[in-house]
């Protein structure tokens, strides 16, 4: 009998033992995809305070884009639940002293209104579309490789853990958008 008790009690210690085992695997787990959606909503943000301070370095023109009296982002392509209430919360910034409105997946044909488009990753095989489907005025920045070879004026894209941004200054120019001397240094500049 006090074998059979000895047993279960074994049998159970074991199983407790791997139940922990398994919830603080789990645990680490979901630690390391907090941590991994902590550094790329800081990324998010970060990537808004570049947009933020390219409307800051427009020298001349783009007077359109003022002309309602409001700032509109389309952002368009992968936005999860997070970023969208993180880019939905920057509406709360004024750019040129101007309010901010943000549409997150915007139909595309809503895109004639857009003062800037933000192209996120989702949306690199429609980039053509959506680059006719906005006025000629429109800023367009994007995440994804080849954006300013496929018509966009800003593309962001890592390098050495950094994000950096290269801008096609012709294509700006083309669209009345004149970027500062001082941000053009800044960034690789596509002739």
């Amino acid at each position: 009998m006090n074998k059979l008790i000895y047993f279960n009690i074994a049998k159970n210690f074991t199983f407790a033992l791997c139940f922990v085992l398994l919830c603080s695997f789990s645990l680490e787990a979901s630690e390391k995809v907090s941590a991994k959606q902590r550094s790329e909503l800081a990324e998010i943000k970060l990537k808004f305070a570049f947009i933020n301070k390219f409307i800051e370095y427009i020298d001349i023109g783009w007077q359109e884009a003022y002309k309602d009296n409001i700032i509109i982002i389309d952002i368009i392509g992968e936005v999860d639940k997070e970023k969208a209430v993180l880019l939905k919360n920057f509406e709360r910034n004024r750019i040129k002293n101007l309010p901010v409105k943000i549409r997150v997946n915007s139909d595309i044909d809503d895109l004639i209104n857009s003062d800037i488009i933000y192209v996120t990753n989702g949306s690199k095989h429609k980039i053509e579309q959506i680059l006719q489907k906005c006025r000629k005025s429109v800023l367009s920045v994007g995440d994804i490789k080849y954006f300013i070879d496929q018509g966009g004026v800003i593309e962001f894209y890592n390098y050495r853990g950094r994000v950096r941004f290269d801008i096609d200054d012709n294509k700006a120019k083309e669209k009345g958008i004149f970027f500062n001397a001082k941000l053009l240094e800044l960034s690789e500049v596509g002739q």
